[in-house]
């Protein structure tokens, strides 16, 4: 099963249009394993990477059914939002107020994003 999440390209986006960082698509993720638990699956092996695999930290810390999850395979996941936004600036070679003043807007309302700082740190 290939589980897509709101905001994907392959996915419709969330009802508000804003992307959550896996904050609130962790509970897609938490649907598939519903299904797959509904058709008989009693163990899972998940494969995620990228923000599938942030999403997945999530998923493992709050679903009801992570006990089915017999393992993981984990590729690249961001565990700092903040941090990996910042190192990115650094080597693009912004000036460090540029990313910072991103982040910040990140999380304003006037975009369509809303970014988790360290609601969503993993370390």
């Amino acid at each position: 099963m290939v589980v897509c999440y709101s905001g994907d390209r392959d996915a419709p986006p969330t009802e508000d249009g804003r992307h959550y960082f896996g904050l609130d698509e962790w509970r897609e993720f938490d649907a598939a394993l519903e299904f797959a638990v509904a058709h008989g699956a009693r163990k899972v092996l998940l494969s995620t990477w990228s923000m599938g695999a942030t999403i997945a930290l999530k998923l493992l810390a709050g679903s009801r059914h992570r006990a089915i999850v017999m393992g993981w395979i984990i590729t690249a996941p961001v565990i700092d939002w903040e941090q990996t936004l910042l190192e990115h600036g650094r080597r693009a070679g912004l000036p460090h107020f540029l990313p910072r003043t991103g982040i910040l807007l990140m999380g304003s309302r006037w975009l369509t994003t809303g970014f988790p700082g360290s609601r969503n740190l993993w370390i």
